[in-house]
């Protein structure tokens, strides 16, 4: 059974599962739960996922980034985020990919094929850059 846990990181609330690898949010823009698998079908809607472990300060740093990102007022398109636990033994695959190069984010859009990768240091300007640009 899920045991809940509440906590405050950068004045925003979110739960935490403590056997749980996903982080689970709600869109600040159009309320979608973020832990579907599946790709938005709104072209202009983007999917941020992080890649990430406890104990990893560069981690909680790109947390803070995101959160910036996903209250700029700049954006201008749908906004899906996730956060993966890479550590958690069903996320085996992440581990194997990421373990070395947390944290990671993975900015994907329905008609992209391959997601756009962030790695290590995040920069909000450039995420935000990446996330308003028409993609076709």
């Amino acid at each position: 059974m899920l045991r809940n846990q509440l906590f405050t990181l950068n004045n925003t609330s979110r739960r935490l599962f403590s056997s749980s690898s996903i982080l689970r949010t709600r869109s600040n823009i159009n309320n979608i739960d973020t832990t579907q698998q599946s790709k938005p079908k709104p072209t202009e809607a983007v999917w941020l996922t992080l890649y990430a472990k406890q104990g990893c300060s560069l981690c909680d740093k790109a947390k803070v980034v995101l959160d910036s990102v996903r209250v700029n007022p700049s954006l201008n398109k749908t906004l899906n985020y996730q956060y993966v636990d890479i550590t958690d033994p069903q996320n085996n695959q992440w581990w194997d990919a990421y373990c070395f190069d947390v944290p990671v984010v993975h900015l994907d859009r329905y008609n992209q094929k391959q997601p756009v990768k962030f790695m290590h240091y995040l920069n909000e300007e450039k995420i935000v850059e990446e996330i308003n640009k028409d993609f076709e």
